[in-house]
């Protein structure tokens, strides 16, 4: 089981060192890059770091950016730390905030874009049931509804 945690003065200087293999580095950013976006987008105040820790060991890092008015909730960064990759990390993070995204009223939808030719993702995110709907000259842009409409 996984759990997501605040990033503190206790565990920045371990988060900031998870890293991927090279093969994945264009991928993505690195965490102190997310880290830096965070700060840079402070006033806004709907990015939300975690580390990602499976029992008391730090497996990852994520970053969610939470649109209200698009009503999503967006897995902006996904890193699972090179050592710990094809154990299942991956997957349970992305539910895990399918859950939390049940939270928010405003969300309707998780959304996660990747970098294309990101093979991995592509099948974690399709087995997972989310679907494309769109995409640009360097990502794939999918999305998976939390919420059913309501008929009126």
């Amino acid at each position: 089981m996984i759990t997501l945690r605040e990033i503190t003065e206790e565990n920045d200087a371990e988060v900031v060192q998870l890293s991927v293999s090279d093969a994945d580095k264009t991928f993505v950013a690195p965490v102190v890059r997310s880290l830096a976006d965070c700060w840079l987008y402070r006033k806004n105040e709907d990015l939300f770091p975690y580390a990602i820790y499976a029992e008391k060991q730090l497996v990852g890092f994520l970053l969610l950016d939470l649109d209200e008015q698009e009503g999503s909730l967006l897995l902006w960064r996904l890193l699972i730390d090179q050592e710990f990759q094809g154990k299942g990390y991956g997957r349970a993070s992305i539910e895990k905030v399918i859950g939390l995204s049940r939270d928010f009223e405003s969300v309707s939808y998780v959304r996660v874009d990747y970098v294309k030719n990101n093979v991995k993702m592509a099948r974690l995110l399709n087995s997972l049931s989310f679907t494309m709907f769109g995409e640009d000259s360097r990502e794939v842009f999918t999305k998976l509804n939390v919420r059913l409409k309501e008929k009126t």
